[in-house]
């Protein structure tokens, strides 16, 4: 069965439904294809909280959910995912968005048109593509440790966010960042014991101020290309901010979650041998010459964007005819790529737009961006 639409989006988390949202209003024919907030709801654990607030859609959304929840924006901070992601469904039901939930298994470009072929059997053929598909498929999990543990004896926190599973366990999670301490001060309610080994120093504990961000997301608005063209060195500056914000400190209210008997902390050391037991532990030995026996590796180790890990895209003709640059696509000032048609947006354009687009905050931002160019 062939559907044709005239935009196809790839990916139902906050991008692809800011521009859903979007299209929806122009009346410009579009279909969503992936699993509602799927990232969110089946990667992310219960209790984790957003770093930044809401910041998603536009204030007639916001203030209309919290009028239907009768709550004050102030009440919500920091936001629990639980809350984030009920406020997008209560919006999505609002707009009675078009999300198909199946899979792109293969996606070809054959000017003018692009075909989808989805897991469901069906194809899709539409004009235009955007490509919204998020953080999972780019999990980085560094050789070194997929050589020094076994297969089922670690996890990358994007699959480990079920912890009933790890009840009574004793957990190693390598990484020092705000994700490795949040894993650690929700798994400590179910795990006997939770390790944390990183190789800085501890991060400080305190408040994020986010507020320097949002005068940039309105600039990208107004001015799409700024970020591209100002000097190097004013780049540099900016995701320097962007690191010792986000990645240099650790938010203020972790503290109260990891000061905790099941919680110990190993700064300034690395894992430096490993061996497996009869009993499916691991005996671990830290670079301090520590060692003890776990269940369970967790590698908080983050994400690194490349394009050739979208299995979809290597599956047809795009990645021959793609251009990009140290696995992030060329985008213009559109956010379209150097194939008419194909748009990629959210953690796919920071390079040539900002660190940003590490935020939802600016899927508004960036469906009126795609928008304005598809009108």
């Amino acid at each position: 069965m062939l559907l044709k639409t005239d935009l196809l989006i790839i990916g139902a988390g906050p991008y692809g439904l800011a521009m859903a949202m979007y299209a929806q209003k122009q009346g410009i024919r579009y279909q969503v294809v992936g699993k509602f907030m799927g990232f969110w709801q089946s990667h992310m654990p219960s209790g984790m909280r957003l770093r930044t607030g809401f910041d998603w859609g536009n204030e007639e959304t916001l203030n209309a959910y919290l009028e239907y929840k009768g709550q004050h924006i102030s009440d919500a901070h920091p936001v629990a995912i639980e809350s984030f992601v009920d406020y997008i469904q209560y919006t999505h039901e609002v707009y009675k968005l078009s999300i198909l939930p199946v899979f792109v298994e293969r996606l070809d470009y054959n000017n003018p048109f692009f075909t989808a072929r989805l897991s469901n059997g069906e194809r899709i053929q539409a004009q235009q593509v955007l490509v919204a598909t998020g953080y999972y498929d780019f999990k980085k999990i560094p050789q070194e440790y997929q050589s020094m543990f076994p297969l089922d004896c670690y996890r990358h926190t994007a699959n480990c966010n079920d912890f009933r599973r790890l009840k009574g366990k004793h957990c190693l999670i390598i990484g020092g960042r705000q994700g490795a301490f949040e894993w650690a001060g929700l798994l400590k309610d179910y795990a006997r014991q939770v390790d944390i080994v990183y190789r800085h120093d501890t991060p400080e504990f305190a408040f994020s101020d986010w507020s320097w961000v949002y005068p940039y997301i309105q600039k990208t608005l107004n001015h799409p290309g700024w970020f591209r063209h100002v000097p190097e060195a004013e780049r540099n500056r900016i995701n320097q901010r962007f690191w010792l914000e986000g990645r240099s400190q650790l938010e203020s209210w972790l503290l109260e979650m990891i000061e905790h008997p099941n919680v110990q902390l190993w700064p300034n050391t690395t894992v430096s041998a490993c061996r497996a037991n009869n009993t499916k532990s691991l005996s671990i030995r830290l670079g301090n010459g520590h060692t003890c026996c776990v269940d369970m590796v967790i590698l908080a180790t983050g994400y690194e964007p490349d394009i050739n890990r979208l299995s979809w895209l290597a599956q047809g003709n795009i990645l021959s005819q793609l251009a990009y640059d140290h696995g992030f696509v060329c985008l213009d000032d559109s956010l379209q790529s150097n194939i008419p048609g194909l748009y990629f947006t959210g953690i796919h354009a920071v390079n040539d737009f900002g660190p940003f687009f590490f935020f939802v905050a600016c899927a508004d931002t960036a469906a009126q961006i795609v928008g304005r160019n598809l009108v």
